[in-house]
């Protein structure tokens, strides 16, 4: 009778280590996908934030306003031409900024 309660007891044992090896095992999944969904936010609000000045530039410019309001190059015909510089510059800055920081 002795030796089954041993072997039960030690049975019980090895259950509740596997039980908690299989709940560590499942913690450290849970910490890997949590890992994973933050990259891929990090990286959307990244992208999101390279383009929103982006997105303001080409609004203002491509809102019709009425004679009398100032827009910089409108008169010109290199104004279409500046503002993609002044895109391209801002874009890249960020980028720059982004790098340097090591979000990218």
């Amino acid at each position: 009778m002795k030796s089954i309660d041993n072997s039960t007891i030690s049975l019980i044992g090895v259950v509740d280590t596997h039980r908690e090896q299989i709940h560590d095992i499942g913690d450290i999944l849970i910490n890997v996908q949590t890992l994973t969904t933050n990259n891929i936010i990090r990286v959307l609000t990244i992208v999101s934030a390279m383009f929103l000045p982006l997105a303001l530039i080409a609004e203002i410019y491509g809102t019709n306003f009425q004679i009398g309001f100032f827009i910089p190059g409108s008169g010109s015909i290199l104004g279409f031409y500046s503002m993609i510089a002044a895109m391209v510059v801002i874009a890249s800055t960020l980028i720059i900024v982004f790098r340097r920081k090591g979000w990218l």
